[in-house]
């Protein structure tokens, strides 16, 4: 996938119950490196992703997008966008303790803003 720079793909992909404490541990440190986060998800190939980053974007508040978990199941990616932002609740900017909004398609990413 061709993304631009200021989006970071760490993605891990696997079953979200077998990668739960590593995608913890993974937010968990760039909360340590981070002013501020968001936890969303976002979908489908590098155009998606771009066009997504480059709409909503506001350079005064996000510096950088970082993919962290990858999946092809709508539940799985549902079950992780929700966990890690119930989990880091108290560190995020969300509007909702839940992942909220529309899908598109397979591959899915769930991705942290961090300023």
């Amino acid at each position: 996938m061709d993304i631009p720079e200021d989006i970071h793909d760490e993605s891990i992909a696997g079953h979200f119950t077998n990668l739960r404490d590593e995608l913890r541990e993974t937010v968990g440190n760039l909360i340590e490196n981070c002013d501020g986060i968001y936890i969303g998800r976002t979908s489908a190939e590098n155009v998606t992703i771009r066009a997504w980053w480059h709409e909503n974007r506001d350079p005064d508040l996000w510096d950088e997008m970082i993919l962290v978990y990858r999946t092809g199941s709508p539940n799985y990616v549902l079950q992780a966008e929700a966990d890690l932002i119930n989990f880091f609740w108290e560190y995020c900017d969300n509007d909702a303790p839940d992942g909220r909004g529309s899908f598109g398609d397979p591959p899915y990413y769930v991705y942290v803003l961090c300023r």
